[in-house]
């Protein structure tokens, strides 16, 4: 988690080019249409300049190990989720990681503008708790086989915090709830203390 701009995206942009350096795939859901091929391929080509080779081909090989899909809904991403749960319970093989880039850009903009936030609030709940089971359901899923499970990378964004100023991680507390590790990036030091959750 993250304001805009601290390198929420880079971070996910890091780990993809590392995981598909090292042959892994990498499924991409991008929501806020922030990935970018050729930042990809700089990155990609910088981790195999140290190696014996050609470079340019080595980088090409794995940016085609990374495939994204554009999400403009919590639904449509819920159904993403649901299929990748459903083919890795079939005992499909599975991606190396799965990058959510951002949840609350799709969280933010869910529901109809025109209704009550009273109504809109608990759906959106509803609807992030469902995703959260279903991504938790991707990386635990019993296996016979010895598959690979994958990792999930998922990006939030902070927002103000009107009763203790600053900021505060977005979604509220069924999404705090549901993460197992948090990383909150910032632009302040370390004197500047951490966001509260």
């Amino acid at each position: 988690a993250g304001a805009a701009g601290v390198g929420k995206t880079q971070l996910c942009s890091h780990t993809a080019a590392l995981t598909a350096a090292r042959g892994g795939e990498v499924f991409w859901l991008d929501t806020e249409r922030t990935f970018s091929p050729p930042r990809m391929l700089e990155l990609l080509e910088a981790i195999f300049s140290k190696c014996a080779g050609n470079v340019k081909d080595m980088a090409l090989g794995a940016l085609k190990r990374i495939r994204t899909r554009v999400c403009t809904s919590l639904q449509e991403l819920d159904s993403v989720v649901a299929e990748l749960v459903m083919y890795s319970r079939r005992g499909d093989s599975s991606p190396a990681l799965v990058i959510v880039d951002s949840v609350a850009a799709l969280a933010r903009n869910s529901g109809d503008v025109l209704a009550k936030n009273s109504s809109l609030i608990p759906a959106r709940q509803r609807a992030l708790s469902a995703l959260a089971s279903k991504l938790k359901m991707l990386v635990g899923r019993p296996t016979a086989q010895k598959l690979t499970l994958p990792a999930v990378m998922v990006t939030n964004q902070v927002m103000g915090d009107p009763v203790g100023g600053g900021a505060k991680v977005a979604l509220g507390l069924v999404w705090h709830h549901a993460v197992n590790w948090r990383l909150v990036l910032s632009h302040g030091s370390a004197r500047d203390g951490p966001i509260p959750e």
